[in-house]
């Protein structure tokens, strides 16, 4: 679903959208049930429960179009609600504001880093250009590739040899202020974009770690060899890293038959780890998709 949401005629840029995804001036909500939309409360403007709402407005009219609107149409229809009084309208509102919008985190490239080596993570958000990323592990460095731009800027991640493997809490800071937090897991095992372990061209040696986004009802799988005997633990990172998703992670047989599955384990803040001993020497995968 998509969302764009404006104020005196002009696109207002999200600051986050929880599970979804920002673009511009838009935010996409990525897994939306239509059902659950369907009330047969009486309409309000803003978040509505049956106990209160997030947000009042006071509607003169309430118009309903066909199709999304454009920049352009949000505009004329804003000069044509507001007649004579919407230059003025927009002039002193833009005057108000003499604050620097804080930078936001809504998302990483990954959210994993390789001790003893230098890994490139891309912030993306707002309010990023020139920003400077800071850990609380003061022992790693993480220096700007460039200013980047207002919605993502990239680092080089250095974490020491020594460091000991866990998680490290990152935070965007800029002349306006400090962004909200991100989470990233350092350890020894060297990390792959998603996609990179296929059918046919699997992992032929472990461990390995994949980062990648899941979005609604898809599914990610890690292709890999093994031999009979061999023990096979796949873990997912998600919920521990600030995510969501309501990991459901399964290992399964070259032809699709299920070996191992689980899901939301307390021990693991609501991640997912699924075992098993190998049957027979052959191609396997493991499968990650969101229970919700």
């Amino acid at each position: 679903m998509r969302v764009r949401l404006f104020i005196n005629g002009q696109p207002l840029k999200p600051t986050g959208t929880g599970a979804g995804l920002i673009e511009g001036n838009t935010a996409w909500l990525t897994d939306v049930s239509l059902a659950t939309c369907v009330s047969n409360t009486p309409f309000t403007v803003g978040s509505s429960f049956t106990d209160g709402e997030l947000t009042r407005l006071i509607c003169d009219d309430l118009f309903v179009f066909a199709e999304a609107l454009s920049d352009a149409d949000a505009k004329t229809l804003f000069e044509l609600t507001t007649a004579a009084s919407a230059a003025e309208i927009a002039a002193e509102q833009s005057a108000a504001r003499t604050t620097l919008p804080t930078p936001v985190i809504t998302r990483l490239s990954q959210h994993s880093a390789e001790i003893g080596r230098t890994t490139r993570i891309t912030v993306y958000g707002q309010n990023l250009a020139s920003a400077r990323l800071y850990s609380d592990v003061t022992a790693i460095s993480c220096k700007p590739v460039d200013a980047g731009t207002a919605e993502a800027v990239a680092f080089d991640v250095t974490v020491p040899p020594e460091t000991v493997p866990g998680r490290c809490v990152v935070r965007c800071v800029t002349n306006a202020g400090v962004s909200n937090a991100a989470v990233i897991a350092c350890d020894r095992v060297p990390t792959a974009p998603d996609g990179t372990f296929t059918e046919s061209a699997p992992a032929e040696t472990l461990p390995v770690s994949v980062a990648g986004i899941l979005g609604g009802t898809e599914q990610k799988r890690v292709w890999f060899k093994a031999k009979a005997g061999q023990k096979i633990i796949a873990e997912a990172d998600a919920r521990r890293l600030g995510s969501t998703l309501d990991p459901v992670v399964e290992i399964r047989s070259q032809q699709g038959g299920p070996l191992a599955v689980q899901w939301q384990q307390p021990d693991l803040l609501g991640d997912a780890r699924a075992a098993v001993v190998i049957p027979a020497d052959g191609l396997y995968y493991a499968e990650l998709h969101d229970l919700q």
